[in-house]
């Protein structure tokens, strides 16, 4: 009888210590869970109005960019070459760890459909040409490598 008694305490004391376990490692989960729940909070950033004329400067190829924004979204115009180009397509912004990428949406009459450009301070610059490795070229009546449109 002591024996049946031994071996019943010994499984209630087994079957705790399981529950026990369980109970402990919930616990961490649900701390996990919230740590998680803390990395994936996104800090909304501001993003700044783009719309307005640029020009690139006079000793450089001479485009003209306009962006104009109606109803929360953006479209472009690109002049240049004597009033040889002249490219509309719609333009938009993001924010990706501080840096404000700008995304231009081009013709298929382009070699490149989207071009992605730097803003900062009301400036907007652009590569206009890759390298041996990554070869393009979006505007080829432009020589400048790098593109900067000012406001």
């Amino acid at each position: 009888m002591i024996k049946n008694l031994l071996s019943i305490l010994g499984l209630i004391l087994m079957f705790a210590f399981c529950l026990s376990c369980g109970n402990s490692e919930n616990n961490s989960n649900q701390i996990d869970d919230n740590e998680v729940k803390k990395e994936n909070t996104v800090t909304e950033t501001k993003l700044p109005d783009i719309s307005g004329n640029y020009k690139m400067s006079e000793n450089s190829c001479g485009f003209e960019l306009i962006i104009n924004k109606e109803g929360g979204e953006y479209s472009y115009n690109i002049k240049g070459g004597n009033g040889i180009l002249d490219v509309f397509g719609a333009v938009s912004v993001n924010n990706v760890e501080g840096t404000n990428y700008v995304n231009f949406t081009f013709p298929e009459s382009f070699s490149t459909q989207t071009v992605e450009g730097i803003f900062d301070n009301n400036t907007i610059t652009i590569q206009n040409y890759g390298n041996a490795d990554n070869q393009f070229h979006i505007f080829e009546d432009c020589d400048d490598k790098y593109m900067e449109f000012v406001k």
